[in-house]
């Protein structure tokens, strides 16, 4: 009997499928409607400091940090703390409405705001944090070490601080990602999502002005998150969870047996809608009853970097002759 039944983080998920953060994930029907085609899970859009400031800083009284600096922080504080209770009704009915396992994600710009909204979102009563982490390196005279360096003093604040598993979303821009991944392993996080998909601009040639790029990931984007899964998986205790490029059984299956526990999706379903879960969860259990699967964890891994017999072909990045029909 095929068991979709998948560990993630120390809980218990029906299936490896998780509905990934975004707008999608703010609505507690969507959620019902992730759970009921087949989501393991669920983690709530993303909490963002910055756009908290940013709303704040908008509705404040004209001068009134220049004039009245204590009544400006008593608004600011106010202000922060009504959009943060909002975050918690929004964990607290999404609760109240599934079954699976409901995890917060928030993203901060300030080191002592982490720790602030990851405790509050743990008293909220999410059942597991992640922590959607990137800091943009733009001070030329900051190098790697020191940006590292702050990456894993914020985990290891966070890590202190709350009892609920933690997930970090990294993205793939680390000179050396294999030690980064092992570094933040053993600060004792739950799970490493790889990877985080960011806002993209694009150029239009005809205005000669900026745009957004692609919103939306496609299928072909699914690679560079195979290849570090692939050659992560085994070297860290931490679980995997891959994301960006899944769209389909197919994609879902090829990240699982480069090692991840799970697969986050959210593209697919702007594109088409929440019943592509169904396809997806229905088309893993086919293949594992098709190749004699009955659990996720016996084909878990199977064609990752550590049980590979041919460990180059994981590592390699230049095209040779080969690769294509080219003369």
């Amino acid at each position: 009997m095929i068991n979709l039944e998948t560990k993630y983080m120390g809980l218990t998920l029906k299936s490896p499928l998780i509905m990934a953060s975004s707008r999608l994930s703010s609505k507690i029907a969507n959620t019902q409607k992730a759970e009921e085609y087949g989501a393991g899970a669920v983690i709530l859009r993303s909490l963002f400091e910055e756009q908290i400031m940013a709303e704040i800083y908008k509705g404040e009284p004209d001068n009134i940090a220049e004039y009245h600096p204590e009544a400006a922080d008593y608004y600011n504080n106010i202000a922060k703390d009504y959009s943060i209770s909002k975050y918690f009704k929004l964990i607290e009915e999404t609760k109240n409405a599934v079954e699976m396992p409901v995890l917060a994600s928030i993203h901060c710009i300030s080191k002592g705001q982490w720790i602030e909204y990851a405790t509050r979102l743990e008293n909220a009563g999410a059942d597991g944090l992640e922590l959607n982490l990137y800091i943009t390196p733009d001070n030329p005279s900051q190098n790697s070490t020191d940006i590292e360096a702050h990456y894993l003093d914020i985990i290891k604040e966070v890590q202190s601080r709350v009892k609920i598993p933690v997930a970090v979303k990294l993205s793939p821009y680390f000179t050396n990602l294999y030690q980064m991944a092992e570094k933040i392993d053993k600060t004792g996080v739950s799970s490493i999502v790889l990877f985080n998909r960011y806002y993209t601009f694009d150029i239009d040639v005809d205005k000669m002005a900026l745009t957004s790029g692609n919103l939306l990931s496609s299928e072909d984007e699914n690679s560079t998150t195979l290849r570090w899964v692939s050659l992560i998986y085994g070297r860290i205790k931490a679980d995997l969870s891959a994301g960006t490029g899944i769209h389909n059984a197919k994609t879902a299956i090829k990240q699982m047996l480069a090692g991840a526990s799970t697969v986050q999706v959210a593209s697919v379903l702007y594109k088409n809608d929440m019943k592509s879960l169904s396809e997806i969860v229905t088309g893993i259990g086919s293949w594992m009853q098709e190749k004699g699967f009955n659990y996720t964890e016996e084909f878990r891994g199977k064609l990752s970097k550590v049980q590979s017999k041919e460990p180059y072909s994981y590592e390699r990045v230049q095209f040779i002759r080969q690769d294509m029909d080219v003369k």
